[in-house]
């Protein structure tokens, strides 16, 4: 397994030119297991396309502590 602590907004992970699997959703946590991948005793080539293009249909980390903040205290959020 291959841990990531968050990427900003899209991943698509490769070894050894295959591809692995692809994560969306900006700083959340995840991984890939590469078991099947790894060339054992040899070179192992990983290759990261992250892309941080703004993407409305991924959530961005902090809304739900603004929506809580908002619902608290009675403040009205205009736009994000």
């Amino acid at each position: 397994m291959i841990y990531f602590e968050g990427a900003n907004q899209e991943v698509r992970f490769y070894l050894n030119g295959q591809f692995v699997g692809e994560h969306k959703g900006g700083y959340t946590r995840f991984c890939f297991d590469i078991t099947s991948h790894l060339r054992y005793g040899q070179e192992n080539l990983f290759a990261i396309y992250v892309n941080n293009v703004y993407n409305p249909n991924i959530p961005l980390p902090y809304l739900p502590i603004l929506l809580s903040l908002a619902v608290s205290t009675g403040m009205s959020i205009c736009s994000l």
